[in-house]
């Protein structure tokens, strides 16, 4: 979980490449509470989206 401030931070910026440069799903593996991480993925992707 150390590292979630950083993904909350930084995913935005991540989306905000072209989707060739990056890939959509990814499931968190070896990771405290990978449930947690992907709802803060899902969140980052509707905001993309919408």
């Amino acid at each position: 979980m150390a590292d979630l401030p950083i993904l909350e931070k930084r995913l935005p910026e991540v989306l905000s490449k072209p989707v060739d440069h990056m890939i959509y799903y990814y499931y968190p593996r070896n990771v405290e509470d990978p449930d947690k991480i992907m709802g803060v993925i899902a969140e980052n992707l509707r905001r993309k989206l919408a």
